[in-house]
């Protein structure tokens, strides 16, 4: 159990219903779904409150990523910006959070929340277009007259309507 994202439920216990602000700093890489990527800063904002027996956890978790962009291999530094809503059961089955006495920590569930709602690819920019696949050239940067009008194995999937 961390201190940093450690809630003292005393207070809450109580004053039933009663919000408390609550924020912490927490190491979010190992949470990262990004390969060549760490976490600068993972910050934690939000409130608590006790509703007996469960504790409710809301709020938002902001984290600054660098790493090497998955489509063209520059630099990427991006922030995130993550809504985090989770109950905390005092009895509940191994698959739910949970809480012991009168602490909880939080730290697992910011862990599962970025895992699950983090994008797949770091990009250095959303409109990233990566590399050329003939020549190798960053089309962020230049443009490149190879010929791209071959089809490939996996052209017909352009044509699948959803």
């Amino acid at each position: 159990m961390s201190e940093k994202t450690t809630v003292n439920l005393a207070s809450a216990f109580a004053n039933r219903g009663t919000k408390y602000p609550y924020g912490c700093r927490f190491d979010a890489t190992e949470a990262l779904p990004f390969v060549n990527a760490r976490a600068v800063s993972a910050v934690f904002d939000g409130e608590y409150c006790f509703e007996d027996p469960d504790v409710d956890v809301f709020g938002n978790i902001t984290v600054h990523v660098i790493g090497l962009c998955d489509r063209c291999g520059d630099d990427a530094d991006r922030i995130f910006m993550v809504p985090f809503d989770q109950t905390f059961y005092k009895d509940a089955t191994s698959d739910c959070y949970t809480y012991n006495g009168g602490r909880l920590d939080i730290e697992k569930a910011l862990h599962d929340e970025l895992s699950l709602s983090l994008p797949t690819l770091l990009l250095c920019r959303d409109d990233c277009k990566g590399i050329c696949v003939k020549c190798g050239a960053n089309l962020n940067r230049q443009s490149c007259n190879c010929d791209t009008s071959e089809p490939n194995a996996f052209s017909v999937l352009k044509d699948l309507k959803f």
